[in-house]
């Protein structure tokens, strides 16, 4: 997967930079084309975001997987809003 965004840019949500393999690297990746204009987007989300913690952040030892947000909003400002609401 790392080959697929290779020179691309990846940000999380602190909007920090990520280095690809570290993030992808050995992992199940989860593409996740959504946006916040989007009714049925906007109802799955939450409930992606609650499947990800309890596999990712809450359990021991995390599982391998990863999700990677692929935006389809109308410009940065909405996308970012809409980011920062999951």
């Amino acid at each position: 997967m790392v080959e697929v965004f290779s020179g691309r840019t990846l940000v999380n949500k602190e909007g920090d930079l990520v280095d690809l393999e570290e993030a992808l690297g050995n992992r199940v990746v989860g593409l996740y084309f959504s946006a916040g204009w989007c009714p049925p987007c906007r109802d799955f989300t939450p409930l992606l975001c609650d499947f990800y913690t309890e596999l990712v952040e809450e359990r021991e030892p995390p599982a391998q997987f990863e999700i990677v947000f692929i935006s389809s909003d109308k410009s940065t400002e909405d996308m970012v809003e809409y980011y920062h609401d999951m």
